[in-house]
């Protein structure tokens, strides 16, 4: 017992073969149960992967993946199971964002793609696969771009071009995600009145 009254948090360490370096330290809570693992998985002599648990079960994985001495990888669990991925710059700027169904398959994924601070665009699964993309390009918290996708590959894309909430271009794809159709609107009248038409990327039309 400590002076304290508590019991002392048992702490367990284990040292590589060679070179003495701790590539794994383990504590245990008051009731015996796991609740720290620290791991040195490339085993340069730093700590790069630490596990917490409550009650003996793990709820977040915390990984220093560029061997910065930094956590950039978040993942959260509940149950046992990966609910959430969080991913920092070396500004601890959060830039990607993944979320997982019951069957730890991605539904959600929101992305910083311009590297400034927000998470501008955001893709959604169903069963594993890509079904739409939603994307703020301007900034100003409105989605301006969507794609629709069919068996994992582009269908549809949808564009405000200057941000006032109305399409003035769809662009449609081939089965393949090749373009086929570009459909403009000019003259902003909320109407499509340009249409080119494209074979193997190349213009074969235009009314």
């Amino acid at each position: 017992m400590s002076g304290s009254g508590h019991a002392e948090i048992p702490h367990v360490t284990k040292n590589t073969p060679h070179g003495g370096k701790t590539e794994r330290s383990v504590e245990f809570d008051d009731k015996g149960n796991l609740s720290r693992l620290r791991l040195d998985t490339d085993q340069d002599g730093h700590m790069d992967t630490f596990q917490y648990s409550e009650d003996g079960v793990l709820i977040r994985i915390e990984r220093d993946t560029d061997a910065d001495r930094h956590v950039d990888t978040v993942d959260y669990f509940e149950k046992g199971r990966r609910t959430r991925q969080k991913e920092r710059d070396k500004d601890g700027n959060l830039f990607q964002e993944v979320i997982f169904d019951a069957n730890q398959q991605v539904t959600r994924i929101r992305k910083d793609t311009i590297a400034d601070g927000r998470l501008d665009t955001t893709y959604l699964f169903e069963k594993g696969r890509i079904v739409r993309v939603v994307k703020d390009t301007t900034g100003d918290g409105i989605t301006n771009i969507q794609e629709i996708y069919q068996e994992g590959k582009p269908h549809e894309r949808r564009e405000d071009l200057d941000g006032d909430g109305v399409i003035e271009q769809i662009i449609t794809f081939d089965i393949a995600g090749i373009p086929v159709e570009n459909a403009l609107d000019t003259d902003k009248d909320g109407y499509m009145d340009t249409f080119r038409t494209y074979q193997n990327n190349m213009l074969v039309a235009l009314e």
